[in-house]
């Protein structure tokens, strides 16, 4: 509350920089998506969307998650997922 996405997306970042974050919005501009994208969102939605995104972002967000993981043991703050 009181907070927009992208202010979302950087405390997110702060708690754990490894999170995969997907801003999902119904006021695009370019300038909010460049600058989501900047801050490390993994992508940035607009309303409405298919499903099929859905299931595509969070497929991506795991295999970049255990790419990060293969690359190192310690998994950040959250610890290791299974």
């Amino acid at each position: 509350p009181g907070m927009d996405g992208i202010e979302v997306l950087k405390k997110l970042k702060e708690i754990d920089p490894n999170l995969e974050v997907v801003i999902v919005t119904a006021y695009a501009s370019e300038s909010s998506h460049a600058n989501a994208i900047t801050l490390g969102a993994l992508e940035y939605l607009r309303k409405p969307f298919l499903m099929e995104e859905i299931y595509e972002l969070v497929e991506r967000g795991l295999r970049k998650r255990r790419s990060k993981k293969m690359g190192k043991k310690d998994s950040g703050p959250m610890g290791p997922i299974h």
